[in-house]
């Protein structure tokens, strides 16, 4: 078996693409023979494609070729083959408004009302005109959306009008800012070799004066570094300035590919000393305030500056599925994204998007894959992006890319496994110590496996999803799988398709996020309920969902707006209650929500036929009365139901399966006559870790 250790206690399988506890390697060794898949197929078809789009999370403008400054390793810069030179080629009206209009005539239809629209260059501040007319513009035709807009800038241009619009539309921008003065202005120079630090530096400190809780909230920073240049001095600047050290960075590297950029450095600095100081400077802060608030990794030409509360590494991605992002360049063609080079477009916003065009690429780009990574060993966790092999058009095998990525993926295992300290304990005693052996990675565009492994979410794996491994392997092998569960190296449950990580710790992104969105309510109408008048009182409202009881068809009161149609019958409810072990496959934002809410009240308003507000369209429980009260008064008593979690319900509170299942409060509360009684239709008993068989409750039950 061939097994590649990534420390002491765990291991990579090359040939079944899965991080082991050793024990457990040991015992697949045992049973288990060679088997190395020599297949890897295109992934996309056009009809996928075209489901993907209708998915299509965010849509750059590109308003202008153009930039004030002469970066020294911008790409645009005529040092990077196959890339479009800087122009003074600027995005028409004309261009921005087609290309919208085609956008919404393509997702207008698709139930999640969410979009992200983004501002690029060159330096986009240079055409803001068009900036504002497309968010004009798009405010109106996704009227109803929740609409996000970010700017990527360098800076130099900002003004007190752009200022205002970006904090009063609630901008993310993105600064273009290399560290300090030296630093900075090394590289990031005007075309006169003047250097453009002093200029971004004063028009953030203008942003952060006018608004800072914006600023600390919508600002973020993009380093990119040079190996000529000191990486202390950078670390330093981000770490202690007390301006920007709340803010979120983005670190790279200047791109070494297909460029004679470093052919011009006569000297790289002694980055192992610079990081001997770095790691001599994190131990003083810690000595001084008693916390490290940052963490910086290197791995050959791969270095990361990580605030250690954000865990979401970027280490491992892959090709595009389509469904992330759209680019649309002033002339009006349509991209894969920013960074692929401008050589292979995938239509325009006079004939729409070329969906033959985006399949040849995905069958090509995965011929390269193919012919090149078949017998390698790290193939499974690589997963390359178009960019890297991306030519005139064509794709050609890029050698110097595998090389730095067969180095640098083994030490990327080892650092992490070694910094999440995963240990393996058995335990038998206690269902609530389950403990992590088994992790199958997945392969696929985003490899979402391995960053949850290297964020330290590590799942539990079980009978069932080992089964499905691979159509079967595992569970073909005579009795690897009975005695590894009779060594307990495997948590036997029910089946299901994904349980969740064992860190009861909640991510402070996800927090964050929950705290400071204005959420989408889902709003449940009663039927024969005066609709007009209830547009009235909600005025105010961020609805995102309306569940309409009854016959009538409602869209021309809520146009733009998601409606369902549902029957007033509690037995859905019981359905959904209903806890066997077979578990829907549930979202890491969805295990978290679960987390913080009831699964089923949360961020709900139920509004019955005579204005009553309640948790649900089923519940007894009155909150409120429109009309006599005012909304925000009732959404703030209603924050009580919302917040039930499972961590306050009897019984639930102490299963390790808590935030996975559905729970209906109100058939609990019928049943037992608190808010906080336990689920009656579930047949789990988390103190012993058995199934038992379900109540299986029935309407009557619960009504009566």
């Amino acid at each position: 078996m061939d097994m590649i250790a990534v420390n002491e206690a765990y291991s990579y399988s090359q040939l079944h693409n899965i991080i082991l506890n050793n024990e457990l390697k040991s015992l697949l060794s045992k049973y288990a023979g060679q088997r190395i898949v020599k297949s890897i197929e295109p992934i996309f078809n056009e009809g996928i494609i075209q489901r993907n789009i209708k998915h299509l999370e965010q849509i750059t403008f590109s308003v202008t070729y153009n930039c004030n400054l002469q970066c020294k390793y911008c790409v645009y810069n005529g040092t990077y083959l196959y890339e479009r030179k800087k122009s003074n080629l600027d995005m028409k009206l004309e261009i921005a408004q087609k290309g919208l209009n085609y956008i919404y005539q393509l997702l207008k239809d698709r139930l999640e009302r969410k979009l992200t629209i983004s501002f690029y260059g060159g330096e986009a501040t240079l055409n803001f005109r068009v900036v504002q007319k497309i968010v004009e513009s798009a405010r109106q035709l996704f009227n109803g959306w929740e609409l996000s807009f970010s700017v990527t800038t360098n800076g130099t241009c900002l003004n007190k009008k752009m200022i205002d619009f970006f904090v009063k539309n609630d901008f993310t921008i993105l600064f273009s800012l290399d560290g300090p003065l030296n630093s900075h202005d090394a590289k990031r120079q005007y075309p006169d070799g003047k250097g453009s630090f002093s200029d971004t530096w004063r028009n953030i400190i203008k942003l952060r004066n006018t608004n800072e809780k914006y600023f600390l909230k919508r600002v973020f920073f993009s380093i990119i570094h040079s190996f000529d240049l000191s990486l202390f001095d950078v670390f330093q600047f981000f770490t202690e300035n007390q301006i920007i050290n709340q803010n979120s960075t983005r670190f790279g590297l200047v791109n070494p590919y297909k460029t004679c950029y470093y052919q011009h450095i006569a000297k790289h600095v002694d980055h192992e000393k610079d990081l001997n100081a770095i790691q001599q400077l994190i131990k003083e802060k810690l000595k001084k305030e008693g916390k490290l608030e940052y963490s910086i990794e290197r791995n050959l030409a791969d270095l990361n500056i990580v605030q250690l509360d954000n865990k979401s590494f970027s280490t491992m991605a892959g090709s595009c599925d389509f469904s992330r992002k759209l680019l649309l360049d002033p002339e009006g063609k349509f991209h894969i994204c920013e960074k692929m080079n401008d050589k292979f477009p995938v239509g325009d916003v006079w004939t729409g998007l070329n969906f033959k065009r985006m399949q040849e690429i995905s069958d090509q780009f995965t011929a390269i894959i193919k012919n090149n990574c078949i017998d390698c060993q790290w193939k499974c966790l690589c997963a390359p992006c178009y960019i890297h092999f991306a030519n005139n058009g064509t794709f050609c095998f890029d050698k110097s890319f595998c090389e730095v990525q067969q180095k640098i993926i083994p030490k990327k295992l080892k650092h992490f496994v070694e910094q999440n300290s995963i240990k393996a304990e058995k335990t038998s005693d206690n269902k609530t110590k389950k403990f992590h052996q088994f992790i199958i990675l997945e392969r696929g565009p985003v490899n979402t496996a391995i960053l949850d492994f290297l964020k330290g979410n590590v799942f539990q794996v079980d009978n069932q999803t080992i089964a499905d491994f691979q159509n079967g392997y595992f569970e073909k092998i005579p009795g690897f799988i009975e005695n590894a569960e009779k060594e307990e190296l495997i948590i036997s449950t029910s089946p299901s398709k994904w349980i969740p990580p064992l860190d009861q710790g909640n991510d402070p992104l996800v927090k964050f996020q929950l705290k400071t969105t204005r959420i989408p309510l889902t709003l449940e109408i009663e039927e024969n309920t005066d609709l007009k008048r209830l547009t009235v009182y909600l005025e105010d409202c961020n609805v995102g969902l309306i569940k309409y009881f009854g016959n009538d068809k409602i869209e021309t009161l809520f146009p733009n707006m998601n409606i369902e149609y549902h029957k007033k019958d509690i037995s859905g409810c019981l359905s959904l209650s209903k806890v066997d072990g077979n578990f829907p496959r549930i979202s890491e934002i969805e295990y978290y929500r679960q987390k913080r809410y009831n699964s089923c009240w949360r961020f709900k308003l139920a509004i019955t036929e005579n204005f009553e507000v309640k948790p649900c369209i089923f519940s007894e429980i009155v909150v409120g009365q429109l009309g006599t009260e005012n909304i925000r008064n009732i959404i703030a008593k209603m924050e009580k139901y919302w917040d039930l979690s499972k961590d306050r319900i009897e019984t639930c509170k102490d299963c390790e399966l808590k935030y996975i299942c559905f729970d209906c409060r109100e058939i609990a509360y019928r049943k037992s006559g608190s808010l906080c009684g336990p689920n009656f239709n579930c047949s789990y008993n988390p103190y012993t870790g058995k199934w038992g068989k379900s109540p299986g409750l029935k309407a009557k039950e619960v009504i009566e």
